[in-house]
């Protein structure tokens, strides 16, 4: 309804026939209103936060999902699913979820879903799958348990799982061409719009006689300069 002020307010009514007519009809009618604005912009921000949470998900390949230890339910959000290539018709259990881990890479997930049941310590890995048609991906995982703090049992495991594959594919890239320029007899140097020394090889290492970790992050020309100098000093 609209307030006197001008706002408009949301009331919750509830009505109860206190009497009736000799034909049936209510007599008397007795009710309450009650002002629920407040739970009603509550919700309707709730479901605004809700969808925003979805969109950037969706956005980052990011779903969620949490395991209730003492009833053994899983619950994965909409992301999820996408991420394994699942329908929403699976029902999410540990099983189901297994199913998809690459076998490379089966131990490494269920050693760290068992140590952090029994350490309480969070796990934070990456590991492959395989969706339906073979296809692999590689997604990063991040569990944590809450534990009932008067008896200390597992209550709850939750955690989120993000596909990462993108990323792997270009550090693996990366990785690849690096180790080409290692073996290049050049002395090869990279440096950023500061000048500042991103990447020295190993012969550049040899030539210049500073290690990579000596020199990265540094700029260029102050370095060359006193490399100069010292050449000058010592011929």
């Amino acid at each position: 309804m609209k307030h006197k002020n001008g706002n408009w307010y949301w009331l919750e009514s509830r009505e109860i026939i206190h009497m009736r007519k000799p034909d049936g009809s209510p007599k008397q009618i007795f009710g309450a209103i009650r002002d629920i604005t407040e739970q009603k912009e509550a919700t309707n921000n709730l479901r605004t936060n809700e969808k925003s949470l979805k969109k950037a998900q969706e956005v980052a390949h990011l779903g969620n999902w949490s395991w209730d230890l003492q009833t053994n339910k899983l619950m994965w959000s909409e992301e999820n699913y996408k991420i394994f290539g699942l329908s929403k018709d699976v029902v999410p259990t540990y099983e189901n979820f297994e199913k998809t881990i690459h076998p490379d890479d089966f131990e490494l997930v269920n050693k760290s879903v068992e140590k952090t049941i029994k350490d309480g310590k969070s796990y934070n890995i990456d590991f492959r799958i395989i969706l339906p048609g073979n296809k692999v991906r590689t997604v990063n995982a991040i569990g944590e348990v809450i534990y009932d703090e008067m008896t200390k049992k597992p209550l709850t495991f939750f955690g989120t799982v993000q596909d990462i594959t993108g990323r792997k594919e270009v550090e693996e890239k990366l990785s690849f061409q690096s180790s080409l320029l290692e073996q290049v007899h050049n002395g090869i140097i990279a440096v950023d719009f500061d000048y500042k020394i991103i990447y020295w090889n190993k012969f550049a290492e040899k030539l210049y006689q500073w290690k990579s970790e000596e020199v990265l992050g540094e700029n260029i020309v102050e370095l060359l300069l006193i490399n100069q100098e010292l050449n000058f000093q010592f011929s």
